[in-house]
């Protein structure tokens, strides 16, 4: 919750300070989860072997913008499920770790019930993952 809290914080001092919002590197990760995560990204995110969350660049190429709404520009494909499940995807967090508790930036529901079992390579379509900034 603390890297929560952070965030919250300095997204505060932009609005009020005019302060920039550090946000490392030229990708962001994308996780699965089970649950709405709360406060960091791998809280409720997909356990199985081999699972990594996904890269995306932080550009126009990884991310297509339309007034107040952000989604992925590509295909996002996880890595394939070798044990385990079924696990019910009913979330997405978008971070800037590639591992670990990371610092989540946006989360949100999918809007559907993503099942995955032994076998299945999980993937999400282009635009599945949308964003909204509220106003």
């Amino acid at each position: 919750m603390a890297r929560a809290l952070e965030l919250s914080t300095q997204f505060l001092g932009a609005v009020f300070h005019k302060k920039a919002i550090p946000i490392p590197g030229d990708k962001l990760w994308v996780s699965m989860h089970t649950a709405a995560p709360q406060g960091v990204q791998d809280s409720s995110e997909v356990d199985y072997p081999g699972y990594k969350r996904v890269p995306v660049t932080r550009n126009a190429d990884g991310w297509v913008i339309e007034g107040l709404q952000a989604a992925n520009a590509d295909m996002l494909s996880f890595p394939m499920v070798k044990e385990g499940g079924p696990f019910l995807i009913t979330h997405f967090g978008i971070g800037t770790d590639a591992d670990g508790e990371g610092r989540l930036l946006y989360q949100g529901a999918l809007g559907f019930t993503l099942q995955i079992n032994r076998g299945i390579v999980p993937f999400f379509e282009p635009g599945t993952l949308v964003v909204i900034e509220r106003t």
